[in-house]
């Protein structure tokens, strides 16, 4: 009877918590195929793995090709398994791995950019039909920074914070300020630094000086890739990285 009884309770607790396991993993979002992982694979992996090149005889950028593409370490894409997939593995591999992909330095993928990578593959890897992807010139931080620093930096800094808006660190930079968030990674649409130079917007009165509609497409673009901002490179300042363009470090 006692034996019975305990697992009765074991039986209840488990019932119990099965739902908010279930809760938990619900809140994870859906990752969107286009607004996130098609910017991630056409900076970084399509200039090797598409129509022009592709290393190994794998393509990424068909539906069809990426789904059948299997190389000497296994399948590219196994919808449901990241750890089967090697299009995520190779990319989570430490930087002196031979095997470790992108093999460009410059072309490697963060740990937020990473796990986008696997939440995708592990929800399905959903591709819709007719997406195909093409190589694109990687924005790296140091385009964005130099923009913030001759155009921004003025009203969006620690000196000065219009908005409660500050442009000179990552960590204020990515919270956000009155208006919503200043950068959100992957969603140029939801990002303040570059909704509000879209017309009609609190800047039409007082622009900032010395931006040019060129620099605008570079934060769109930075941003839409995933809005990289090394950890290194925490503020902002007259020893800021030099404006490149795309394709450079």
């Amino acid at each position: 009877m006692r034996c019975t009884l305990i697992l009765a309770a074991a039986f209840f607790v488990t019932a119990l918590a099965l739902p908010a396991r279930a809760v938990e993993k619900s809140k994870v979002e859906k990752i969107d195929f286009v607004r996130v992982i098609k910017p991630l694979l056409e900076s970084s992996c399509v200039k090797c793995h598409g129509a022009d090149r592709f290393h190994g005889d794998l393509r990424l950028d068909t539906k069809e090709l990426a789904f059948a593409s299997f190389g000497d370490l296994g399948r590219l894409i196994v919808p449901g398994k990241p750890l089967k997939s090697t299009l995520y593995t190779t990319s989570v591999l430490p930087d002196d791995d031979p095997l470790a992909m992108p093999l460009r330095d410059r072309d490697k993928l963060t740990k937020e950019q990473t796990e986008q990578l696997r939440l995708w593959i592990e929800q399905g890897a959903e591709w819709p039909e007719g997406v195909t992807l093409k190589r694109i010139d990687k924005v790296f931080f140091s385009i964005a920074a130099s923009v913030f620093q001759r155009s921004c930096l003025k009203c969006h800094s620690m000196a000065k914070a219009d908005g409660g808006v500050r442009l000179d660190n990552r960590m204020d930079a990515f919270k956000g300020g009155t208006k919503g968030p200043t950068i959100k990674p992957f969603d140029p649409a939801a990002s303040t630094v570059f909704t509000s130079l879209s017309s009609p917007s609190v800047h039409d009165k007082n622009p900032p000086r010395l931006l040019t509609d060129e620099d605008i497409a570079f934060i769109k673009e930075w941003i839409r890739q995933g809005a990289v901002w090394p950890d290194d490179q925490k503020f902002i300042g007259t020893d800021s990285p030099a404006a490149e363009k795309p394709g450079q470090k």
